[in-house]
C-alpha cells in the first residue's frame, strides 16, 4: 500500500511538471496551474483530517518559497521567462508540487531522514529540471553552465529546507493541538 501511495506521488509529480512546463511552452499558461491545482486537492483530501491544517501550511510555504528564489533567479538572470519579472503561477505552483511528494508518504519522503542525501538529490535533479524546461522552451537558461551551478547549490538546501518546515509546521502543530486538549 505504501508503495503504492509513493508511486501515485511520483506519478503527481512528474504529471504537475510536465503539465506546467510543456503547457508554457506551448502558450497554455492556465494548464499546469489547473493540473496542479487538482492533484493537490486530491493530496489534501486523503489526508488524514488532524492533518490537513499542517500540509495546507507546509504547501503554503512552498508557494511562497517559490514564489521569491524564482522571482530573484529571474532578477539576477540565472533565467529568463519572456514578458516575466516575477515568477509566473505555472512556476510558483511546481513547488507545492514538489513539497506534497515530501509528505511522509509521498514518494520523496524517504530523504526525511537524510538531509545530506536529499541535498544532493536537490543539487541534482532541479538543474536538471530547469535544462529540461528550457529545452522544451519554458524558459531560457541565461548563463548557461553557470545557471545550473547556481540552481544546484540553492537547491542543495532548497529540499532539505522543505523536510525542515515540515517538522517545524508538525511541531506547531502539535503545540496547538495540545494546547486546544488542556483548554478544552
Amino acid at each position: 500500500m505504501i508503495a503504492l501511495r509513493s508511486l501515485a506521488s511520483f506519478g503527481a509529480l512528474q504529471l504537475g511538471w510536465f503539465a506546467s512546463v510543456v503547457g508554457a511552452a506551448h502558450g497554455h499558461l492556465w494548464l499546469g496551474p489547473v493540473v496542479i491545482l487538482s492533484l493537490l486537492v486530491v493530496h489534501v483530501a486523503r489526508l488524514p483530517r488532524v492533518s490537513v491544517r499542517e500540509e495546507l501550511w507546509v504547501l503554503g510555504c512552498a508557494c511562497i518559497g517559490g514564489f521569491v528564489v524564482d522571482t530573484v533567479f529571474l532578477q539576477l538572470g540565472v533565467f529568463h521567462i519572456a514578458g516575466r519579472v516575477v515568477s509566473p503561477p505555472w512556476l510558483v505552483l511546481l513547488w507545492p508540487n514538489m513539497a506534497a511528494a515530501t509528505a511522509p508518504r509521498g514518494s520523496l519522503a524517504a530523504l526525511a531522514r537524510r538531509p545530506w542525501v536529499a541535498a544532493a538529490a536537490g543539487a541534482i535533479a532541479a538543474p536538471l529540471s530547469y535544462e529540461a524546461g528550457a529545452r522544451l522552451g519554458a524558459v531560457t537558461l541565461l548563463r548557461g553552465s553557470s545557471s545550473l551551478v547556481i540552481l544546484a547549490v540553492v537547491w542543495a538546501a532548497v529540499l532539505p529546507a522543505i523536510f525542515l518546515v515540515r517538522v517545524r509546521v508538525r511541531k506547531a502543530q502539535t503545540v496547538h493541538l495540545q494546547r486546544g486538549d488542556q483548554v478544552g
